[in-house]
Order: C-alpha cells, then sequence, then structure tokens
C-alpha cells in the first residue's frame, strides 16, 4: 500500500511538472517573436537616442580640438592653430562615440541577466521541490527575458548601423560639396596671382614666398606663435570662414585674407602690410662687373619713383609701380659684384633667388678693342670712369650665381645697359653707336661681345639692348622689362616726394 501511494504521488508529480511545462511553452512560443520584435525595436530606438544626444553636444565625447592638431613650423608638416570642420574629423569620433553607447547598454543589460536569473534560480532550488511550479515559471521568465535582449541586441546593432550609414553619407555628400567649393576658391587665388604676377617678398630676410603667413587679430594664443596662419585656402578648416583656437573668425582663401588682415613673412615674422601676396611685384637684378655703372643705374631709376631704399649686404630699391588690376612693387636688387663674384658671400645676396628680370650693364671702356683705340689725350677723359673688370666675367658670374639658386634663366627678360655713352659718343669709336636695340647689339658685336651676346640669346628670355643717357635710366632698360610683365612706372603725382631709408 504504501508503494502504490509513492507510486501515484510520483505519477501525480510528474504529470503536473508536464502539465506546467507545456502550459509554459504553450506561452512561451507564441510570445517569443513579439518579445523579439520589441526587443528590436527598442535596440534600434535606443541607437537613434544615443545618436541624438551625441549630436547634440549632450552625450560628452572625445571632441578635436586645435591645440591637439596645431603643429608650428620645424616639425614636418604645418597645421595652423584653427577649429575643423565638423565634417574633417569629429563626425568619425562621434559615429564611434554612438557605436560605443549604444552597445556598452546591451552589455550592461546581459551583464545583469546573467548575473541576477543564475542567483534566483540556485535560491529556488534552495528552497526545495515544493517549489517547481515557480522554478519553471522563472526559468521561461529568464528565457522571455533573453529573447528580448537578444532583439534588443539586434536592433541596437542595426540602428547603429544606420546612424553610420547615414552620418557617412552626410559626410561624404559634404566632402563632395566641400570639393567641389574649394577648388574653384583655391584656384582663384592661383589664378589671380598669375594674372596679377603677384608674390610677397621679406625685406628683412629676402625670403620670397606666393603666400605670406597671415596674423590673427585675437587676443589671446596658447600656444605662443599660434597667431600665425600659414594656410588660409579653402577646406577643412572651412570653405568660407575658419575659427582660429582662440575663437576668432578669418575669411578663407588668400585673396580675401590679404584684404582684411595683416601679412608677415612665414620664416622671420616681419610685417609685409596689406595686399601681400596678392599684389603685382616686379624684382629686377642690377648686375655687372664692377665699377661698371649698376649703382648709378639703380640710383637714377629710384630718383625717377624710388619709394624706399632698403640698406644692407644686398641694397634694395622699391619704386611705386602700376599694373592694370592695381598697384604694383618694384623692386631694384642692387647686389655688390665682390659678393657676386665670391662664393663665400652667396649667402649674402640670397635676394636673387626671386629674381624677375636682369639688367646687365656693360662699361664699354673696359672693352679690349675700345682701350685700344683710345689713346694719349682721349684715354686720359675717361681713365677715371673706367670699370675694374671685363664684362663677360660679370655676366658669367651673374649667370652661375643665379643659376646656382635655381632661377629659370629662360624665363627672365634681359635688359644690356651701355654705361656711360655720353662719354663713349664724344669719341669717334663711339659715334657709330646705335640708337636702337639692334644697333647697339651691333656695336657690342663688333666690339668684342659676341659671345657673350650670343649667350645672352641661349640662356635668358627676350634682351634688348639700350645705352641711355645719365638720368634718364628709368625711360628705356626698365620700362621695356616692366613692360613683360604688364607693370608701369607709377605716375609721378603717385610717387612720394622723398625715398625713406629703413633697415
Amino acid at each position: 500500500m504504501p508503494v502504490m501511494l509513492i507510486i501515484l504521488i510520483a505519477i501525480g508529480f510528474v504529470v503536473a511538472v508536464v502539465a506546467v511545462v507545456f502550459a509554459a511553452v504553450r506561452l512561451y512560443i507564441p510570445w517569443t517573436p513579439a518579445l523579439l520584435a520589441m526587443g528590436v525595436a527598442c535596440g534600434f530606438l535606443l541607437a537613434v537616442w544615443h545618436a541624438v544626444r551625441v549630436l547634440s553636444g549632450l552625450g560628452g565625447g572625445d571632441t578635436i580640438r586645435p591645440d591637439r592638431l596645431y603643429l608650428p613650423p620645424g616639425r614636418g608638416r604645418v597645421r595652423d592653430f584653427a577649429w575643423p570642420h565638423y565634417l574633417a574629423g569629429q563626425v568619425m569620433l562621434d559615429g564611434t562615440a554612438v557605436v560605443d553607447r549604444t552597445m556598452g547598454d546591451v552589455r550592461l543589460l546581459w551583464r545583469l541577466l546573467l548575473k541576477t536569473a543564475p542567483r534566483r534560480l540556485t535560491r529556488w532550488f534552495d528552497e526545495g521541490a515544493g517549489r517547481i511550479t515557480a522554478q519553471v515559471a522563472g526559468l521561461l521568465l529568464g528565457l522571455l527575458v533573453a529573447a528580448a535582449l537578444a532583439g534588443a541586441t539586434v536592433g541596437a546593432a542595426l540602428g547603429a548601423t544606420f546612424v553610420l550609414l547615414a552620418m557617412g553619407a552626410v559626410a561624404l555628400a559634404g566632402w563632395a560639396g566641400g570639393i567641389l567649393v574649394a577648388i574653384p576658391l583655391n584656384w582663384r587665388d592661383v589664378l589671380v596671382r598669375r594674372v596679377r604676377h603677384a608674390s610677397a617678398f621679406c625685406p628683412a630676410c629676402h625670403y620670397s614666398t606666393d603666400v605670406p603667413a597671415f596674423r590673427c587679430p585675437g587676443p589671446v594664443h596658447v600656444p605662443a606663435g599660434a597667431a600665425l596662419h600659414r594656410d588660409l585656402r579653402a577646406g577643412s578648416s572651412g570653405l568660407f570662414r575658419r575659427t582660429c583656437g582662440c575663437g576668432a573668425h578669418l575669411p578663407t582663401t588668400h585673396l580675401r585674407a590679404a584684404a582684411v588682415l595683416d601679412a608677415v613673412c612665414p620664416l622671420c615674422e616681419t610685417p609685409l602690410g596689406r595686399d601681400a601676396g596678392m599684389r603685382t611685384s616686379v624684382r629686377v637684378v642690377v648686375a655687372g662687373a664692377a665699377g661698371a655703372g649698376k649703382s648709378r643705374w639703380a640710383a637714377d631709376a629710384s630718383r625717377d619713383g624710388g619709394q624706399s631704399v632698403l640698406d644692407g649686404p644686398c641694397p634694395l630699391i622699391r619704386l611705386a609701380g602700376r599694373h592694370r588690376h592695381g598697384p604694383a612693387d618694384i623692386l631694384l636688387i642692387d647686389p655688390p659684384g665682390d659678393a657676386v663674384t665670391d662664393p663665400r658671400r652667396h649667402d649674402e645676396v640670397r635676394a636673387l633667388h626671386a629674381a624677375h628680370a636682369v639688367v646687365f650693364v656693360i662699361d664699354p671702356f673696359t672693352l679690349p678693342k675700345i682701350a685700344r683705340t683710345l689713346a694719349g689725350p682721349q684715354r686720359a677723359q675717361v681713365d677715371p670712369a673706367l670699370g675694374e673688370g671685363p664684362a663677360r666675367d660679370g655676366y658669367d658670374a651673374i649667370v652661375q650665381l643665379l643659376d646656382s639658386q635655381a632661377v629659370p634663366l629662360s624665363r627672365l627678360p634681359m635688359a644690356v645697359v651701355v654705361s656711360k655713352a655720353d662719354l663713349l659718343r664724344r669719341h669717334p669709336v663711339g659715334r657709330t653707336l646705335g640708337a636702337d636695340s639692334a644697333g647697339i647689339r651691333d656695336w657690342l658685336s663688333d666690339a668684342g661681345l659676341a659671345h657673350l651676346i650670343l649667350a645672352a640669346d641661349r640662356e635668358f628670355g627676350p634682351v634688348r639692348y639700350f645705352a641711355p643717357e645719365p638720368g634718364t635710366q628709368a625711360d628705356g632698360a626698365l620700362p621695356w622689362l616692366l613692360s613683360e610683365f604688364s607693370v608701369s612706372l607709377a605716375p609721378r603725382s603717385a610717387r612720394p616726394q622723398e625715398a625713406t631709408r629703413v633697415r
């Protein structure tokens, strides 16, 4: 009897367990798809919610700051102290932050489930077999929650993928549109510089560049030296304006920046004034053998409109000029003859690397053929004016120096000037000196400079010949050279009355 009772009780217990399990499974199976769908929707909304928080700035996250991107000169690539455009990098950090926060919440929910469910099941089993129904129900409930979390995981992954794809599409569209806008803006700068023949030249260190640096007018810049912006092209820091790290707004493109910002030399930070790099600039090297009269020629040109004389190892004379698009700077570079011929002093004449044209001055009385024709009283009349070196030596020295500084000689026009023409024409040997370029060229060829003339025609661009009277140096050679760049000397009424001498 007791055995039969135990068997019946056992059978009843098994039937009850099977009934409970069957009922639970019937309850679990219909609810699983719904829970999965609900979990997918919640996971997707979780990703979108994190995206809204991150993009609005409420979700924290890493930020690309100008001080982290700033690269000062001397460390390879230079990067200005400016805030980058959102699509230039911050969008990638925000996309990463959305994924990290979304999947972080999903991992937290799974961690809670996996830690809580085993504890509760263990406690229920410890309470005895009388609670088997609660144990089965708890197990099935955990499976339902796991199904919902599985759906949430899938939904979160889909939501994060959707957010990344959306941000990527916006970034690609922004980059494509930005490139289409930036290319014309930057090419406009290049075309303006070419049309105007514009560049910047530092009178202190003699550095020449197409694009100077511009100083931000903002009050505070940390780190030190970050106030200079060396690359204001439309690009990753902004298309029409950029924001300096100090908060000041600066125009992009060098054409717009040159009109409102102070330009400085990128190397020594010497102020260059407004419109530097966008104002027409023509730099003329005045060369010749020592004593040939090149400094006299430059002085006469300066009296016809000198704006400033910059003293130093290599004197510079600045003249006021006009281009059809605005004012022009004309710079006469008068290198000392000793510095040209002495390689140890070439650093003193590094300004020659920026040459656009050459004036080569020849003293006719140093030509052996001419000197031999002068005898007695005639030679005594010209002895004080004789040069100290032959013309060919001076020509070879200036050609070698320009070539060593990588100056494209074939692009440089050259004006060959016969100095002391007034003295030459007083003697029979100079009465055949022509008045036009062809006549002067033939006279120099007959006087023994045929090889120099052929070399000049071969190595330089257009070459013309002049024999001006003293005091009229700027009335022939200089206007012709300037006309090669569509530049003319400024009207006398627009020129300064006196030259200002500065260091």
